[in-house]
């Protein structure tokens, strides 16, 4: 794109804004493709000659342009429609994905469920062995602990229970 200097982009960019009534502009802001004008367009006209760097001014300017209603509705149009086939192409797309997950989901709960169950129950086995053993050694060291306890604590009532004082 060949751009005119800064004064001529600026110049182009008042007299497309000149009488407009609309709403919507395009390349209000670089990241937005359109928006609606909150302001006057001057005031951005000024801010891009201020305090965008001199670089960006000319190409700010000539993209910074009013939508006239009719080329708003096209655009819309067209996007909705896109829109729509997009969502229908990437729905049916998303769709074969579920199903297949669904399946390899169900197969793998179908391998690995009975193969969870033989293993919790051997845990569990294990487990509540661990603890009855751990539980029995655990209450005789705590005896131990609170009897040792009181050859070093003097305090009559200490509310030490073999791990804390409160």
């Amino acid at each position: 794109m060949k751009l005119k200097s800064i004064k001529k982009e600026a110049a182009a960019c008042r007299k497309a804004f000149k009488g407009f009534k609309g709403k919507y502009v395009v390349h209000c802001h670089h990241q937005k493709e359109y928006e609606e004008l909150t302001e006057p367009a001057e005031n951005r006209i000024a801010y891009i000659l201020s305090d965008k760097d001199k670089g960006e001014q000319a190409l700010r300017l000539r993209l910074f342009r009013p939508i006239k209603a009719p080329a708003l509705a096209e655009y819309k149009k067209i996007t909705g429609t896109a829109w729509a086939e997009f969502n229908k192409i990437t729905g049916t797309a998303l769709a074969e994905y579920n199903k297949i997950t669904d399946t390899a989901s169900a197969e793998y709960k179908k391998i690995t469920g009975t193969a969870w169950a033989e293993y919790n129950k051997i845990t569990d086995t294990a487990s509540a062995e661990y603890n009855k053993i751990t539980g029995t050694a655990s209450a005789e060291y705590n005896k131990k602990i609170l009897k040792a306890h009181k050859i070093i604590c003097k305090e009559k009532n200490c509310p030490w229970d073999g791990s804390n004082i409160f």
